[in-house]
């Protein structure tokens, strides 16, 4: 039986040791929460693909916008 996708959120506290926030079941639903944690509790934050053992998607307080919203034309 396989067990079913996750992503656990963290961040990553001023010691530089991760503490864990939450799990999501999806990477678009972790991509949200992250981007909404971001709003709310600015820090730096990181997705674990736990299937695969690996921290996907490293976020910086600063580049949260960047890299989570989608692109645009600027007019």
């Amino acid at each position: 039986m396989n067990a079913a996708q996750r992503y656990e959120i963290f961040q990553k506290l001023p010691s530089k040791q991760p503490t864990w926030v939450e799990t999501a079941t999806s990477l678009e639903d972790a991509m949200n929460r992250l981007k909404q944690l971001t709003h709310m509790f600015p820090a730096d934050y990181f997705i674990l693909d736990c299937e695969n053992a690996q921290f996907i998607i490293p976020v910086q307080k600063a580049s949260v916008d960047t890299l989570l919203a989608p692109t645009s034309a600027a007019t």
